[in-house]
């Protein structure tokens, strides 16, 4: 287990941006698939123990939350559940089946090309900080690779994105596999994430 420090958890809190609900719908459904409605309630709990109201139920789905509590839910995930790294990435990988916004857009984008030109605006519904944007695809080395901008917050939040871009990757091409091959946290100038099917 790993405990988060006040002073973090508010740096956090304070991030800038916003997120749609439905990323909190999609942790709500991953953890009672995984943990049942018990698993929720001490999600819940601890989240009061940290000092932060988290609308896993009732939440608005297209309303706009904090950016860092989306950040602080993955937090609490990982320590209530004892998670690696490795299973908060794997909760990401899954997270595209429970998302709302994704399977409405997702008829949209393909095939590759026009998922390729869709990433921005993908991006752009779900969060009002940071750029996502694609500066390389080939198809014939199936290779596509993505830079995002403008947003550090946490880790965790890295790893569990690309979790989500492979995912996503993978409604269209089973086999597809996601690395971040830069990261802001190792002094890159972006978080860039390369996919490949």
């Amino acid at each position: 287990m790993f405990f988060m420090k006040k002073e973090d958890l508010e740096r956090i809190y304070k991030a800038k941006g916003m997120a749609r609900g439905t990323v909190f719908q999609i942790d709500t459904q991953y953890i009672i698939s995984k943990w049942g409605r018990a698993g929720l309630e001490k999600i819940k709990k601890k989240a009061k123990e940290w000092g932060y109201d988290i609308p896993y139920e009732g939440v608005d789905t297209m309303g706009w939350y904090p950016l860092g509590l989306r950040v602080i839910s993955l937090l609490l995930i990982k320590e209530v559940f004892n998670l690696s790294d490795a299973k908060i990435r794997e909760m990401g990988t899954v997270a595209p089946r429970f998302s709302f916004i994704f399977k409405f857009i997702f008829k949209l984008i393909t095939p590759i090309k026009k998922f390729a030109e869709g990433v921005p605006r993908y991006w752009d519904e779900h969060y009002t900080a940071g750029k996502l944007e694609v500066k390389k695809l080939d198809e014939n080395k199936k290779i596509l690779v993505a830079h995002l901008k403008g947003i550090k917050i946490d880790p965790v939040f890295c790893v569990y994105l690309e979790g989500y871009f492979e995912g996503v990757c993978r409604f269209l091409f089973p086999t597809s596999t996601c690395k971040e091959t830069k990261c802001m946290f190792n002094d890159e100038e972006v978080h860039e994430y390369t996919l490949t099917w």
